[in-house]
């Protein structure tokens, strides 16, 4: 559970580094159940690890189970989900203890 809730944080924090689409990038946005069946059916992903944002919404990584491909889904409060960022070779790093050099 503790390695989760790290997870989670680190997603949040990390969350506010990630660039703005530019002009023309398409963001795809649709109810969070849809958004994540279509994940699932097409790169065979499932949630990882989610965190609460200060602003109510919710962070969720999803990946597929080698990471070869992962996705960002931000939910917000009014309910609308959007895939913020995607790539491939996702890997999971173990969590030391707080002050721990990475």
């Amino acid at each position: 559970m503790r390695g989760r809730k790290s997870l989670c944080l680190l997603l949040a924090f990390g969350i506010a580094a990630l660039p703005v689409p530019a002009a023309g990038q398409v963001r795809i946005c649709r109810d969070r159940t849809t958004l994540l069946e279509r994940f699932a059916r097409q790169f065979d992903e499932r949630p990882v690890g989610r965190g609460l944002m200060q602003d109510g919404g919710v962070l969720e990584l999803l990946s597929s189970a080698d990471g070869a491909t992962w996705t960002l889904v931000l939910t917000q409060p009014n309910g609308r989900s959007c895939m913020i960022a995607a790539g491939q070779f996702w890997q999971a790093e173990p969590l030391g203890a707080p002050g721990d050099a990475t």
